[in-house]
């Protein structure tokens, strides 16, 4: 795949007067909402913060992570092309492995729960 240098992209945005559309595949609402003081999707969509990126983008969906039961919401947020997903952090230790196995299950049987688009259970290594 070639990467297209910020002139290059930023020339083919002038011809054509356009922004380019991009999906945010992996952040922390709960997290982010907590630095930010904006503590809903809605909010969050289109909010600015911090400095302007070299190559402007409109993010037009993407996929809202809950990693700490802590921050798990009751509700899980939903618009028109974001999802969330449920889990547990790796790196967090847990006491036990079926207590936390049992925790995200009960996560994802929540109305629109932790999966939205069909709920998925996925180990992440990483």
């Amino acid at each position: 795949m070639e990467v297209l240098g910020r002139d290059v992209v930023q020339e083919w945005e002038c011809s054509r007067n356009v922004v380019p559309s991009a999906f945010d595949s992996h952040f922390h609402l709960d997290r982010s909402g907590r630095v930010l003081q904006v503590y809903s999707l809605e909010r969050l969509i289109g909010h600015a913060e911090g400095p302007v990126p070299e190559v402007p983008v409109q993010v037009s969906g993407g996929v809202a992570v809950f990693c700490d039961p802590a921050t798990y919401p009751e509700v899980y947020p939903c618009a028109p092309g974001f999802g969330s997903a449920v889990g547990l952090h790796p790196k967090k230790p847990h006491a036990s492995v079926e207590g936390a196995v049992r925790l995200v299950e009960e996560e994802l049987r929540k109305e629109g729960g932790g999966g939205s688009g069909g709920n998925r259970s996925r180990l992440d290594h990483t």
